[in-house]
């Protein structure tokens, strides 16, 4: 099970749920393959051409002979620091850009993870219907845990 951070607009879910962000907290195996281009993708431009720049570095070192081993270690660094840490950092952008943090939903895939999330804003309207029994779990962010963390440490339960 993968654990989402969800973030919405300072409107709110139910004015624009195509805003509505999800974002998987954990290894992104996309940005461990293309450090540099993952970064300027999620418009963290800064990181992403830092991050071109010391892959461009590490090529070089790769280059020369007695150098190689030097350089395949930072690009695995870079690849490996993207990969972790990425997403958080992308995480991060969306909150200091105004988005909102609203919780932390415990899904399979993100097609789960939207629907847990959006039939819980649904079922806040209607209480008689009988939600379905899944092996979920839902953090909202005001109960106490905090849901965008750093990092691949989450919430009680996690990984």
């Amino acid at each position: 099970m993968a654990s989402f951070i969800v973030l919405t607009p300072e409107t709110g879910p139910g004015s624009d749920h195509e805003k509505t962000r999800f974002i998987r907290d954990g290894f992104s195996l996309i940005a461990f393959l293309f450090p540099g281009i993952w970064l300027l993708c999620h418009r963290l431009w800064l990181c992403g051409i830092g991050a071109l720049m010391l892959q461009g570095l590490a090529l070089e070192l790769m280059g020369v002979r007695s150098q190689w081993s030097a350089g395949f270690a930072l690009l695995l660094a870079i690849s490996i620091l993207t990969a972790v840490e990425g997403p958080m950092l992308f995480a991060r952008s969306l909150l200091a850009r105004g988005f909102v943090t609203d919780g932390l939903v415990s899904a399979r895939d993100l097609a789960e993870a939207e629907d847990i999330y959006f039939s819980e804003i649904a079922d806040s309207n209607s209480a008689d219907i009988r939600p379905v029994e899944r092996d979920i779990h839902v953090v909202k962010a005001g109960s106490g845990h905090s849901a965008a963390v750093l990092g691949l440490i989450g919430y009680d339960g996690g990984r």
